[in-house]
């Protein structure tokens, strides 16, 4: 078997590096032993480094899915090329209950870490107006339903179903105006969620921003429409369009955060 050699230098966050790390041990595998592997679920920017290293390597192919079409988060199922493989709900397991309206994506989110298990484990979570679909890996699944009983103030009950999501709930979001001197990291981030602008250098430097699911710790990147951006704890934002400058020379940007 041929040895893989990746130089992975470009890749700063040091979690990421592993995840690829990881990707290539598993692709030896399939390489060595004629095996299926799969990934844990992976960002759209980890699948993005993730099918650069994979579309290298002759002899193998590979499945995207997150159990369904548009998932954001998904699972990459790695194979020997002359091999079929269409067992994609494989690694998969969904989880359903239902929807308390004053409860947000992240009291949910923060609910199942809260458990000990690992965002790794876990793939999207979908929001409907009477219920909650939670995609998580196969091997969680008994331990959520016999450990998630609360979520907030509320006492929940949840079950597996077989049920794949179809219709993808409409997002829950908040649309404003913000106006900044200048489109910068820092300046976006501290008017954008209304921090100030010492705790936004500040949580820039402890990677706690992700740009587009990417790990940025430079305070100076400049932001561009379209733009998607994640602060821990506070939530996703995304830059929807520039609208150029105000009478005071101020950017103008408008934005949808989600609730």
């Amino acid at each position: 078997m041929r040895d893989l050699d990746f130089n992975l230098d470009y890749i700063e966050d040091t979690n990421t590096k592993l995840k690829m790390k990881n990707l290539i041990d598993k692709i030896e595998v399939v390489l060595k032993n004629h095996l299926v592997e799969a990934t844990d679920f992976l960002d759209p920017y980890e699948i993005k480094l993730s099918k650069s290293i994979l579309n290298q390597i002759s002899g193998i192919a590979y499945i995207e899915y997150g159990g369904f079409e548009e998932a954001e988060r998904k699972i990459i199922y790695i194979f020997p090329e002359y091999m079929s493989f269409t067992d994609i709900d494989s690694k998969i397991g969904y989880l359903e209950s239902d929807r308390y309206k004053d409860l947000t994506h992240r009291d949910y989110l923060g609910s199942i870490l809260s458990l000990g298990i690992v965002r790794e484990k876990m793939g999207d979570i979908l929001l409907y107006n009477d219920k909650i679909i939670f995609i998580v890996k196969k091997d969680i699944v008994n331990y959520i339903l016999m450990n998630l009983t609360q979520i907030g103030n509320y006492s929940i009950s949840i079950h597996e179903t077989n049920q794949k999501p179809v219709e993808i709930p409409v997002e829950d979001y908040e649309e404003f105006q913000v106006y900044t001197s200048s489109l910068r990291l820092d300046n976006m981030l501290s008017s954008i969620y209304h921090i100030s602008r010492s705790e936004s250098l500040k949580k820039i430097k402890s990677n706690e921003v992700k740009i587009n699911w990417e790990h940025i710790t430079k305070p100076t990147k400049i932001l561009s429409e379209g733009d998607t951006i994640s602060l821990r704890g506070l939530g996703r934002s995304k830059i929807v369009s520039l609208k150029g400058k105000s009478k005071k020379g101020n950017n103008i940007s408008i934005v949808r955060k989600l609730k």
